[in-house]
């Protein structure tokens, strides 16, 4: 009886060993989030709102020019564009940013980044058939300019659901 006693007190301290070792874990992983976070919050890459609107105006401007250019596959001036020359002008012109002349090399191109991190000047990518994907560049939120096959140079929202349906990336070239 006493060694099933002994046994039972033993048990007990262990488990409350292990409890005051869990407690003490929580502590330490909580403050070391909560310094994370704040060293997050004062430290981290943050992009000014001045920088931003640079780049909204830039994009506005290129807008102001290819606004209803026609939509050309191979095109690559006012008389016919497709998307992905369109990005390639667009970033040099506006940036002086090379990028890939095809959507499919502008895609394995860039910062992998995600829907929550989009700038204005992020493309954008759509698979759009069972061997074709397009491309545009994010202005502001939610929008984008690409080159629609149907309407020319446009600007279209992100949350359309044929759009939504067929993202399938973000990149950044900023």
């Amino acid at each position: 009886m006493i060694a099933v006693q002994n046994w039972f007190h033993f048990k007990k301290k262990v488990l409350s060993l292990m409890l005051r070792e869990k407690q003490i874990l929580f502590r330490v992983v909580l403050f070391a989030g909560i310094a994370l976070f704040a060293l997050g919050c004062a430290g981290g890459k943050r992009v000014s709102t001045s920088k931003i609107k640079a780049v909204e105006n830039k994009l506005d401007q290129a807008y102001d020019f290819w606004q209803g250019t026609p939509y050309i596959l191979g095109g690559d001036n006012k008389r016919g564009i497709d998307c992905s020359a369109l990005m390639m002008l667009i970033m040099k012109d506006q940036f002086g940013v090379n990028v890939p002349r095809t959507t499919r090399e502008q895609l394995k191109k860039g910062k992998r980044i995600t829907a929550k991190s989009l700038l204005p000047g992020d493309f954008v990518f759509f698979k759009t058939g069972a061997d074709t994907y397009h491309v545009g560049v994010i202005i502001r939120p939610g929008k984008f300019m690409h080159a629609s096959t149907s309407k020319g140079v446009i600007i279209s929202e992100l949350n359309n659901p044929y759009w939504r349906e067929r993202i399938i990336g973000f990149r950044r070239f900023l």
